[in-house]
């Protein structure tokens, strides 16, 4: 299992975009991203119109990882459970905490 925090940007946000400093703070919300025993993937809480990019994350992670069964193998399956306490699509890093817990793993 990998979790990666969200972020809030307390003042500087449009400055960070243009590479000038900002004060942040990371948000005790994550996303977490862990395997498990059963088949398939599970995305508890998250929106319908964001699986199909999940699953496409999910398959690259597979080509990638040493050691994680793929659909198409006869062993044992490893699934991915994708769960987030950040709101999505509202500026707290959602995509960013996705991706850290994703490279963790």
């Amino acid at each position: 299992m990998a979790i990666a925090p969200g972020k809030l940007l307390l003042f500087g946000e449009h400055a960070a975009v243009q590479g000038y400093p900002a004060v942040g703070v990371p948000l005790p919300l994550t996303v977490s991203f862990e395997v498990g025993p059963w088949v398939g993937q599970k995305f508890p809480g998250i929106p319908i119109k964001y699986h199909e990019a999940l699953g496409r994350m999910i398959q690259a992670v597979r080509q990638r990882a040493p050691g994680v069964a793929s659909p198409a193998e006869e062993e044992a399956v490893l699934s991915f459970l994708i769960r987030s306490e950040l709101p999505l699509g509202a500026g707290f890093g959602s995509s960013g905490a996705l991706a850290t817990a994703a490279a963790k793993f």
